[in-house]
C-alpha cells in the first residue's frame, strides 16, 4: 500500500504537545516568531506547533483538532517575497475591515444630515472610491 508523500512528510513531523497563540506577530515557537499571510485575521487562535526536526526555517501548524492550517515562515529570515505578501494580505484586510465599517455607517443625504433609510434614486452626488498604489482615494463626480 502507497502513502501519499504529503501524509508521509507529516507523519515526520514532531509535536512538543504545547498550545499556541497566532498574534499580530505570528506564532512564537521557540524564542522566534513565525509569519504566513493566511494567518491574517486568525489573532487568538490556538495552534498546535509540528516541525522537521533540525528545519527551524518552516514550520506547519494545527489548529486543536488537528486539522492542518499551513506553514508559516520564520520572520527574522524571511524573503522580500514573502515580507510582501504577508503585507499585501494585511492591506487587504484593512481594506475589508475599512468597507464593512463603511457599510454599516448611516448614510448621508445631499442636505447633509445622516438617515439610516436609502437615498432616493436622483442621487446628486456620487462618491467613488479606489486604491492606488496602496493609498486610499476618494472622487467627487456629479450626476
Amino acid at each position: 500500500m502507497d502513502v501519499p508523500a504529503r501524509q508521509l512528510a507529516r507523519f515526520a513531523l514532531e509535536d512538543d504537545g504545547r498550545t499556541y497563540t497566532i498574534s499580530t506577530s505570528g506564532v512564537r515557537w521557540r524564542r522566534r516568531d513565525y509569519l504566513a499571510p493566511w494567518m491574517n485575521g486568525r489573532t487568538g487562535t490556538k495552534v498546535s506547533v509540528r516541525h522537521l526536526p533540525h528545519h527551524d526555517d518552516t514550520i506547519e501548524l494545527f489548529d486543536t483538532t488537528g486539522h492542518h492550517l499551513g506553514s508559516a515562515f520564520l520572520a527574522a529570515a524571511a524573503s522580500r517575497e514573502q515580507i510582501r505578501s504577508v503585507r499585501a494580505a494585511r492591506t487587504a484586510a484593512r481594506l475589508v475591515s475599512a468597507g464593512d465599517a463603511e457599510a454599516r455607517a448611516p448614510r448621508a443625504t445631499a442636505a447633509g444630515f445622516a438617515t439610516t433609510s436609502p437615498e432616493p434614486e436622483n442621487q446628486i452626488l456620487k462618491v467613488m472610491k479606489y486604491v492606488t498604489g496602496g493609498t486610499f482615494n476618494v472622487q467627487l463626480a456629479w450626476e
